[in-house]
């Protein structure tokens, strides 16, 4: 089932932008409807559920995915990628699982920022840019952990229902932090970054040459970069956690922010039955309407319906 979406995103920098006539348009379709929020505060984290109400009534297993928002942006900006989700899920004949969004707010974003600086580039006059954003995407991984860790027992104290399915998505910074955490969540089957980087150092000497910086301290001393090839998710450690794993690439051809060459070599290495990528021509560092169709469909593929990848390609 694929969903028809009536607005555009755009994100230059990590910054989403919705263009307020568009998202007017999207709020005011009516085939457009607008699913619940129940909330949650794990661990003291504030945990968004979307669509909980709508499926109290069902017995079907459920599947959750983690939806992430992008740099200098907040989990509300996702709102109506939410309600695309949920409305193409909803729309699927004979479900074999009911589905949940859950959103939440990167470290620094959203109700957490404690300072703007550090949400800016080495170009903006932020020195600790590397460390900044390689610490908040490996934060958001384990606060996706600690998730699949507790909401079970949050969302259904009786064990009146079994959450069967984990997947996680997300756009700009949000598929880096995707990328992160298949490679560290093994409870994580699906994934779909979007405009993000698996390989941080491919990412960062991108940035530094841009910047005119040596890849070299202050900007990357040494024990960062040590840091960096523990966790990041271009390694063979990465290659072996995602074998099994069914992921859903989406970039932009002419992406400047996060060039798709920094990407290619590590995705390319992961199994062809296990992955499916779409580059876009003409489409640089953005969310299009034609990426969340995409979404739409793996996700009501796998998650939804429960194909097997092979059925599914």
């Amino acid at each position: 089932m694929c969903c028809t979406i009536f607005f555009g995103w755009q994100v230059y920098g990590g910054v989403c932008e919705i263009a307020a006539e568009l998202k007017k348009t999207y709020l005011m379709t009516e085939r457009h409807s607008h699913f619940s929020r129940t909330d949650f505060y794990v661990g003291g984290l504030p945990t968004y559920i979307h669509g909980l109400a709508e499926v109290s009534q069902s017995r079907l297993p459920i599947s959750v995915l983690f939806l992430l928002h992008g740099r200098q942006g907040s989990s509300n900006d996702l709102t109506p990628f939410v309600q695309a989700l949920l409305e193409s899920a909803a729309a699927v004949q004979d479900p074999k699982m009911d589905l949940l969004v859950v959103t939440f707010d990167h470290r620094n974003h959203g109700h957490r920022k404690v300072q703007d600086l550090a949400n800016g580039s080495w170009s903006s006059g932020n020195q600790l840019h590397a460390q900044d954003m390689l610490s908040i995407q490996y934060g958001t991984a384990t606060d996706v952990s600690l998730l699949v860790d507790f909401l079970p027992s949050y969302l259904f104290p009786n064990d009146q229902r079994k959450i069967e399915l984990w997947g996680c998505a997300g756009v700009s910074l949000g598929g880096h932090s995707t990328w992160m955490v298949l490679r560290h969540e093994p409870r994580i089957s699906i994934g779909i970054p979007i405009i993000g980087c698996p390989d941080y150092i491919a990412l960062m000497s991108h940035r530094a040459r841009k910047a005119s910086l040596g890849f070299c301290s202050p900007h990357l001393p040494k024990s960062l970069i040590k840091t960096i090839k523990r966790l990041n998710a271009a390694s063979n450690e990465g290659l072996e956690s995602m074998s099994d794993k069914k992921i859903l690439v989406l970039s932009g051809k002419d992406d400047q922010i996060v060039p798709w060459p920094c990407s290619e070599t590590f995705v390319s290495k992961l199994p062809d039955v296990h992955k499916k990528i779409v580059l876009y021509e003409g489409v640089g560092h953005e969310l299009t309407h034609l990426m969340i169709n995409e979404t739409c469909k793996w996700i009501d593929c796998f998650l939804v319906q429960g194909e097997h990848l092979t059925e599914r390609l």
